[in-house]
């Protein structure tokens, strides 16, 4: 769901125009542009936020988000584009299943430093037992992601780390909470 970042001028906006959820919104405008966006995501067993650096720095904005969530019975993945983020925090506090984003995978379209990240994933994993990382649709992204389910077998990664969904993540994190 895209979220007010901090480089945007008008939060209301975004670069195609759509709707974004914005800091300082009130509940019912929170609503009045949540509602439409999932009712166009059929199937959806939750969201993340696009963007966000400053939508989800506001926990008021970020409770009612959470609210509307909750009566949908959604997920939600933080994908922490700032250090600031509450959203994770709101949506536990909303009770619903959530995860968050422990590093980009290819802020650079580099194929040996989105080598770099995932190893550096791979190894939070084994230290902490859980990370998650996300990444763009981006051809060398894809390219390395491709070569690195080469040395995936049965879910579990040649460096004995286990690769599981985001709804099985959230349900682990809960666990470590």
């Amino acid at each position: 769901v895209p979220m007010q970042a901090e480089s945007d001028p008008d939060g209301h906006s975004g670069e195609s125009g759509y709707y974004h959820i914005a800091a300082g919104m009130s509940a019912k405008e929170v609503r009045e542009a949540l509602y439409p966006m999932l009712d166009s995501l059929e199937g959806a067993y939750g969201i993340n936020n696009h963007r966000g650096s400053k939508a989800t720095t506001d926990r008021e904005v970020m409770r009612y988000v959470m609210e509307v969530l909750k009566e949908r019975k959604l997920f939600f993945f933080d994908s922490r584009t700032s250090p600031r983020s509450v959203a994770y925090e709101a949506a536990l506090l909303e009770g619903l299943e959530s995860a968050f984003n422990s590093r980009f995978l290819d802020n650079e379209s580099d194929r040996t430093k989105i080598a770099i990240q995932m190893a550096w994933a791979l190894d939070l994993a084994r230290k902490k037992r859980i990370a998650a990382v996300i990444c763009h649709l981006r051809p060398e992204t894809v390219s390395f992601l491709e070569d690195f389910a080469l040395d995936v077998s049965g879910g579990i990664h040649k460096s004995g780390v286990k690769l599981i969904t985001l709804a099985q993540w959230a349900e682990c994190s809960k666990e470590d909470k």
